[in-house]
C-alpha cells in the first residue's frame, strides 16, 4: 500500500523481501564432484577399518562420549550463547543455529512464497577424510560421524525447535529429512563396502586405499 506524501509515494506497510539465486550448471557440477569425491573417499577409509577396532570405541566410550558431547550438546548452546552475546539478528542466528545443531555442514536456506522456511543439510563425511590425511584416530572418527548423523534425526529438529522456535513458524518449517537420509547412505554404505573388502579383499582394499591422499588432495 502506497501513501503520497511531499511528492514521494511513501510505503504504509513493511514488506520483507528474499533474493533466492538461481542455481547454475556450475553449482550442479561442483555438487557432484564433492558428492563423488567424498563417497570414494569414504569407501577408501572403509577399506582402513577393522571391525576389533570399532568395537573398541564402544568398550571404552569415553573419547566417544566427550566428542558427541561437545558435537551434540555443547556446540548448539555455545551458538546460542553467541547470538544472545552479541545480539545477532534472526536470519543469522537461526543459520549459526542450525550449524552448530547439525553433524556436519547445513546449508539454511528462506525464502518467501507463503513465507515458507527450508533447510537442506550436507553430512559430515569430510571431517573422515580430514582425520586419516593428518593420521588421526579414522575408527574413533568415522564411528562419531556415523553415531552424531543418526543422533541428528532427533536432536537437529530438537535444538531448533527449543533454541529458534521463536524466530521460524515450526509449521511451516520443513526440515531436511531427505537431504539427511542422503547423507547417512553415502557414508553408511561406502564405508562398510570398504569394511568388508578389508576383511574378504585384502589386497584389493590395500590397493583402493592408497587412492586416498589424492581424492583429499583433490577435494581441498
Amino acid at each position: 500500500m502506497l501513501k503520497y506524501e511531499n511528492n514521494y509515494y511513501v510505503l504504509t506497510q513493511k514488506i520483507t523481501v528474499a533474493i533466492k539465486r538461481h542455481q547454475t550448471i556450475i553449482d550442479i557440477l561442483f555438487t557432484g564432484v564433492v558428492i563423488f569425491l567424498v563417497t570414494v573417499g569414504t569407501l577408501c577409509i572403509g577399506c582402513g577399518l577393522e571391525i576389533e577396532q570399532l568395537m573398541t570405541n564402544f568398550k571404552r566410550p569415553i573419547p566417544l562420549i566427550v566428542g558427541l558431547f561437545c558435537q551434540i550438546i555443547y556446540l548448539p548452546l555455545l551458538s546460542f550463547g553467541i547470538t544472545k552475546l552479541f545480539r545477532l539478528d534472526h536470519s543469522t542466528s537461526l543459520g549459526l543455529i542450525s550449524t552448530a545443531s547439525s553433524p556436519g555442514q547445513i546449508f539454511y536456506k528462506k525464502f518467501y512464497s507463503n513465507i515458507e522456511k527450508e533447510f537442506f543439510c550436507i553430512g559430515g563425511g569430510s571431517s573422515n577424510i580430514y582425520t586419516a590425511l593428518l593420521a588421526g584416530d579414522v575408527d574413533l572418527s568415522v564411528t562419531m560421524t556415523f553415531l552424531s548423523t543418526t543422533f541428528a534425526f532427533g536432536t537437529f529438529p530438537f535444538w531448533i525447535w527449543l533454541l529458534g522456535g521463536n524466530q521460524i513458524d515450526l509449521k511451516k518449517t520443513k526440515f531436511p529429512w531427505w537431504s539427511m537420509s542422503v547423507s547417512f547412505i553415502t557414508l553408511l554404505i561406502p564405508a562398510v563396502t570398504g569394511l568388508l573388502l578389508r576383511r574378504y579383499r585384502p589386497v584389493a582394499a590395500h590397493r583402493l586405499a592408497r587412492y586416498l591422499n589424492p581424492i583429499a588432495v583433490g577435494k581441498n
